[in-house]
């Protein structure tokens, strides 16, 4: 909705508007702000920090899909307004169904960004019901981290622990470098099997949004 206000030429204060999103996409509050900002909101260590703070994929969208905006014909909102539709009617009945392959492709963007991210969970949430894969995987990664520069350790101090170490090396059928790689390809197959579904509409809004006609 505000992307269709942004394109409108007729938008007021639209400088203003353009000068704030362009600010936005190169400087950040940081992590500070943000966590006082959804500890405000009342979304701290909730199951909606992954929804609400992602319904709003920043400025880059805002370009994209003012471009396709764009890109529809002026005489078609011309038309509309002839018939007494207002500008909420011309969103939801004209301009939402013209958009569904750009609407199809940030939505695949936006579920694969929030899907990959831990940073939620490791910064907004204490609670072990909210913790996502990726952040499992993060923390798996983490142990079996530690745990080599343990062995590593103790192996350039003690010679005969290092001896049963390297002899104890791909020894077994499952290791830490096996036990991560699995977790990484578990963790790809929603996005694998999404993929296929919206691959159209994925392919034609990309097109859409970064070719100006």
């Amino acid at each position: 909705m505000f992307t269709y206000a942004f394109s409108r030429s007729y938008l007021k204060g639209k400088k203003w508007y353009v000068v704030i999103g362009f600010t936005s996409m190169y400087f950040s509050g940081g992590l500070i702000p943000s966590f006082m900002l959804l500890n405000w909101l009342g979304l701290y260590d909730t199951y909606w920090v992954y929804i609400i703070p992602a319904l709003f994929g920043g400025f880059w969208n805002v370009i994209i899909f003012n471009a396709n905006f764009k890109a529809i014909p002026e005489a078609l909102f011309e038309s509309a307004k002839i018939d007494g539709a207002n500008e909420y009617t011309i969103f939801f009945r004209i301009v939402i169904p013209l958009s569904r392959p750009v609407l199809a492709a940030l939505s695949v963007f936006t579920a694969v960004s929030v899907w990959n991210d831990y940073g939620a969970t490791l910064y907004f949430t204490q609670s072990a019901d909210l913790q996502t894969l990726q952040y499992l995987i993060l923390k798996l990664i983490q142990s079996t981290d530690a745990i080599e520069q343990m062995a590593n350790t103790v192996n350039a101090n003690n010679p005969a622990v290092a001896e049963l170490y390297s002899k104890a090396q791909g020894a077994g059928t499952v290791t830490a470098r096996t036990l991560q790689l699995a977790a990484m390809v578990i963790s790809s197959i929603p996005m694998v099997i999404m993929y296929p579904f919206a691959q159209k509409f994925f392919i034609k809004g990309v097109l859409l949004g970064s070719i100006k006609e």
